[in-house]
C-alpha cells in the first residue's frame, strides 16, 4: 500500500460580504416559496445563500492511490467545498478484490481524515456511498465511521443485490447484506440503502443521465458534480382533512416552483466549479414530492386497491405534467435550457445545404420539445409510507407511481416498524423495479 502523501497548504477561507443584490433576491425568493406552502433547501452562508443539497464526488480508489496528482485534486476539492460549507458526499469505486479493498477504502478515508482536520473542516460529517458487494459492509461501515466520524452511509444497491442468482455464492452473499440492512434500519449508524443508477428527463431531446453519486443533504441519486436547488413540496399543505386536493393552490404552488425556483437558482452561490458549470448548463429544480402515504391515510383509502393506485397515478402524473408545462412555457420565451441549445446537430455539417437542412429540423423539434430544466420532479420510495410510521406493507402497491419521477431521493428511511425482513426486501426490490422501468408500461396489480 503507497506511503501516506503529503497534502498541500489549505486554501484561505472564504471572507463574508455584504450583503448584495443576490442575497436580496434569494431572500424574496426563499418569501415567495415558504408562503406557497413549500420548504427551498437552502442556507446562508459566508458568501450568501446556497444550495444545502450538497456535492456527490466520485472517488476511484486505485487511482487515487496510485496517482498523487489524483488525490492532491480530491483533498483540495473536498477541503474547498468544506470551507464554503457545503456538505460533501464520497462515492468510493474501484476498489480492489477481497481483503484489499477494505485496506484501501481504509487508506483513502485516513487521508480524508488528515486532511479536514489540518484545515478545521474535522466536524463536518462526511456522507459516503458504495457499490453493494464491493466489500463486507460491516467493514464499510466501521472504516468511515473510524475514519471519517458520524454521517450517513449508503449502500448503492444493483442487480447482484435486487436480483435472485443462480449462483449460490452471489445469492448468499445478497441475502447476508439484506440482513445487514434490515438490522441497521433501528441502529445509530444508519446504513440506506439507494438503487436509482439514473436521472431522466421527459425532453427527447436530451439523453437520461447516470446517476453514480449521491447528494449529502437530501439523498438523491445524481451525476457526479451536479447542481441541485431542493424544493420541498408536500402534498398535505394542499389537500383538506378528507384528501381533497385543492388544485387551484397546488397549481399556484407548481408554477411558483418553476419561476421562483428559477429566479433562485440564479441567486446562489455555488462553491464547486463542476457545479457552477452544471447549475449554467441543465438548470436542475429538484421539486421532491412528500406526503403520498399520509394523503391516503388523509383520504382513508386502502393503498392495496386498484382505485387508490389509480387516483395516485392521475393525481402525481399532473403534477409532473404541470411541472414541465411550465417549464416548456419558459423555454418558449426565449430561455432555452443551455446545454439543450448547444445541442444544435446543424452545427457539425459543413455543407451548407446539409446545416441550413438540419437547422431547419432542429428548431422544428425544439418547438415542440423545447424545456428550460434537465430535471425536475424528485421522488422517494418512502414518501409512499405514512410519516408516523402507522403504514403496513400494503403501501408496498403503491410503488408504480414512482414511474413519474425524473430523479430519487433516499435520506431519512423510516423505521419500517411492523414490518418483517420479507416485506422489506419485496418493499425495496418493486420500488428497483419501477425506476429500472421494467413495470413502467403497465400497472402492477395491487396485491401481486
Amino acid at each position: 500500500m503507497p506511503e501516506v502523501l503529503s497534502i498541500d497548504a489549505a486554501p484561505p477561507p472564504v471572507t463574508a460580504r455584504r450583503p448584495g443584490p443576490d442575497v436580496s433576491r434569494a431572500r424574496e425568493c426563499i418569501l415567495a416559496l415558504s408562503a406557497c406552502g413549500l420548504r427551498p433547501g437552502v442556507r446562508h452562508g459566508p458568501a450568501g445563500y446556497c444550495s444545502d443539497s450538497g456535492i456527490s464526488i466520485r472517488v476511484p480508489v486505485r487511482l487515487v492511490l496510485e496517482s498523487g496528482r489524483a488525490m492532491q485534486q480530491l483533498i483540495h476539492r473536498l477541503r474547498r467545498n468544506q470551507q464554503n460549507g457545503t456538505p460533501v458526499a464520497l462515492c468510493f469505486t474501484d476498489l480492489e478484490t477481497g481483503d484489499a479493498a477494505g485496506r484501501s477504502l481504509e487508506t483513502v478515508c485516513r487521508h480524508v481524515r488528515r486532511a479536514t482536520t489540518e484545515s478545521g473542516c474535522r466536524d463536518l460529517p462526511i456522507t459516503t456511498g458504495v457499490l453493494s458487494h464491493q466489500l463486507p459492509l460491516q467493514a464499510y461501515l466501521l472504516i468511515c465511521n473510524a475514519e471519517l466520524g458520524a454521517g450517513p452511509r449508503y449502500l448503492l444497491l444493483d442487480s447482484l443485490q435486487l436480483q435472485h442468482h443462480a449462483c449460490e455464492q452471489v445469492q448468499h452473499e445478497s441475502e447476508r447484506n439484506w440482513l445487514v440492512l434490515w438490522n441497521a434500519r433501528h441502529s445509530r449508524d444508519r446504513l440506506i440503502p439507494a438503487y436509482a443508477n439514473a436521472v431522466r428527463t421527459p425532453c427527447p431531446l436530451l439523453s437520461d443521465e447516470v446517476a453514480t453519486g449521491i447528494l449529502a443533504g437530501p439523498g438523491i441519486q445524481v451525476p457526479d458534480g451536479s447542481a441541485w436547488l431542493p424544493i420541498s413540496l408536500p402534498l398535505t399543505h394542499f389537500a383538506d382533512s378528507a384528501g381533497h386536493v385543492s388544485w387551484k393552490a397546488l397549481g399556484k404552488a407548481l408554477a411558483t416552483c418553476i419561476d421562483t425556483g428559477e429566479q433562485l437558482l440564479d441567486a446562489l452561490r455555488w462553491g464547486d466549479a463542476v457545479q457552477r458549470h452544471d447549475v449554467r448548463q441543465n438548470r436542475r429544480l429538484a421539486v421532491c414530492l412528500e406526503g403520498i402515504g399520509d394523503l391516503v391515510l388523509r383520504k382513508r383509502a386502502n393503498p392495496a386497491n386498484l382505485d387508490c393506485l389509480q387516483w395516485l397515478d392521475e393525481t402525481i402524473g399532473q403534477i409532473h405534467a404541470e411541472l414541465w408545462a411550465q417549464s416548456r412555457r419558459m423555454a418558449g420565451n426565449a430561455e432555452l435550457l443551455p446545454s439543450l441549445a448547444q445541442s444544435d446537430p446543424s452545427t457539425r455539417w459543413h455543407d451548407t445545404k446539409h446545416r441550413e437542412d438540419w437547422h431547419s429540423r432542429w428548431q422544428r423539434a425544439l418547438a415542440n420539445s423545447a424545456v428550460r430544466h434537465r430535471n425536475l420532479l424528485v421522488m422517494s420510495p418512502y414518501s409512499l409510507l405514512p410519516s408516523g410510521g402507522c403504514g403496513t406493507a400494503a403501501f408496498t402497491d403503491l410503488t408504480p407511481v414512482l414511474q413519474h419521477a425524473d430523479a430519487f431521493r433516499f435520506a431519512d428511511p423510516p423505521a419500517f416498524r411492523g414490518w418483517n425482513i420479507k416485506e422489506f426486501k419485496h418493499f425495496h426490490k418493486r420500488s428497483w423495479a419501477i425506476i429500472q422501468h421494467q413495470n413502467s408500461a403497465s400497472f402492477i396489480a395491487a396485491g401481486a
